[in-house]
């Protein structure tokens, strides 16, 4: 996907049944445990992240950068 034009790889996800789905591409959770986002059949959880020209890191610390919150739509 694409955060403000810079695109990001997803390189470690899993299923989410714990966060309430508040729309496709919508950003329901973000925690040191990861980045909750939902989409048309729930929600995934970004746990690792590859940002353009940069290394794979942690959701989170990824996030300390971008600084998602609760209802931000990211795509």
């Amino acid at each position: 996907f694409e955060y403000k034009g810079k695109k990001i790889k997803l390189t470690g996800t899993e299923t989410d049944v714990s966060s309430q789905n508040l729309g496709t591409g919508v950003v329901s959770y973000t925690g040191k445990d990861g980045i909750s986002i939902g989409t048309k059949e729930g929600c995934i959880k970004l746990k690792e992240v590859q940002p353009e020209s940069k290394n794979k890191m942690t959701s989170f610390a990824w996030n300390n950068s971008a600084q998602l919150k609760t209802g931000d739509k990211i795509c």
